[in-house]
């Protein structure tokens, strides 16, 4: 997914109120933003609750005129960046009061960022399998390749996560490639008795 009129979408929505163009935001963005956060979370609920707070923090920008057209970020880039550092204040939150968010520290939150089956294939045998080698990969490099399949570019990812542009590029290769290796020893590589069944 391209970010089209993301950006002048919301500079409408900020600058006249236009209650359409809000609409018009929330329809273009709402499905892969809901993904993203359901792969931070790990729970469809939890994801529905932070993208309810993310889209009320952007009317509370839009309010206070805090958007900022200018630039080469796509409103995208920027509602992403919004919903991951929601997210990441809510995992602090929840430490420092002792709770426990899906039952992590700050150090493992990348470890639930494990990318939108639905956004990488269709058949539920393929995903369940996808899934599981998702889960191997580091978390740096599943991140990157969760905002891949969601046709982010290398420098809109870069932005998000703030690493270099290269390094979003060997996160996603290496990520790849594990991932290519990882399915195909899951489609018939030999099993610890050295059978292929």
């Amino acid at each position: 997914m391209t970010d089209g009129n993301g950006k002048e979408l919301m500079w409408e929505f900020q600058t006249t109120g236009s209650v359409d163009a809000g609409r018009r935001l929330f329809a273009m963005y709402r499905k892969p933003l809901l993904r993203f956060l359901i792969a931070l979370c790990g729970s469809e609920a939890e994801a529905e609750d932070l993208s309810q707070r993310v889209w009320l923090k952007i009317i509370e920008v839009a309010k206070r005129g805090g958007y900022k057209r200018s630039g080469t970020a796509t409103f995208r880039t920027y509602l992403f960046t919004v919903a991951r550092n929601l997210f990441i204040d809510e995992v602090r939150s929840k430490k420092s009061k002792g709770q426990h968010a899906g039952g992590d520290s700050l150090a493992s939150i990348e470890d639930r960022v494990v990318p939108s089956v639905e956004a990488l294939t269709d058949s539920a045998l393929a995903s369940s399998k996808l899934h599981a080698a998702m889960r191997g990969l580091p978390p740096e490099q599943r991140e990157v390749l969760t905002m891949w399949a969601e046709g982010f570019s290398f420098d809109e990812i870069a932005a998000v996560v703030g690493a270099p542009r290269n390094t979003v590029i060997g996160r996603k290769r290496y990520g790849l490639e594990k991932l290519q290796a990882a399915l195909a020893s899951e489609q018939g590589g030999p099993d610890e008795n050295g059978d292929t069944s």
